[in-house]
């Protein structure tokens, strides 16, 4: 279920940017600037991650590829300027991490059996492989625990366990 639609106008000219390899004036709006700030973005990929449709594009204002939710494009305008910036050159789309999921520790024996069944089909646990720049939305929508003193049962089932083997993912402004 999409919980927040894009506009077909603002996917179609998503879209159209990025086959022609160009760039998009856009209003976006966003938590630190609701009313919406003019953006000039190079898109390189559309993505559903999770429950919302994005784009990932290098932006020229913070000068860094970054993620934006089409839901809050307010306005979007394709511009025939070329893309300095393309798909090869973003290096968080191009890194893949593999996080590795296992029953909450914190459950007892028979409920991490029970999780074990449910989630790895009998394993001990999964390892998931995902682009860089997706897995806090990955771990945000399983709900996955990434710290096991401060995530806890019930509401955390689902464990991160190699938490330490990977980059910062929750700290990019």
């Amino acid at each position: 279920m999409d919980l927040a639609a894009a506009s077909p106008a603002v996917f179609s000219a998503v879209f159209r940017a990025i086959t022609a390899g160009t760039g998009l004036s856009m209003v976006y709006r966003s938590m630190s600037s609701p009313e919406g700030t003019t953006r000039l973005v190079f898109p390189h990929a559309l993505v559903r991650a999770p429950r919302r449709w994005h784009m990932r594009a290098w932006c020229s204002e913070r000068q860094d590829f970054r993620d934006f939710t089409l839901g809050r494009v307010a306005s979007v305008q394709v511009v025939d300027e070329a893309a300095t910036r393309r798909r090869k050159d973003d290096e968080e789309w191009n890194a893949q991490l593999e996080l590795e999921l296992v029953a909450h520790p914190a459950l007892s024996v028979e409920q991490q059996d029970m999780i074990a069944g449910e989630y790895f089909a009998g394993a001990k646990s999964l390892r998931l492989k995902v682009r860089q720049c997706l897995a806090a939305y990955i771990i945000q929508d399983l709900r996955l625990s990434t710290d096991e003193r401060r995530h806890v049962p019930p509401e955390y089932q689902l464990l991160v366990n190699n938490t330490e083997t990977l980059p910062p993912l929750f700290n990019k402004p």
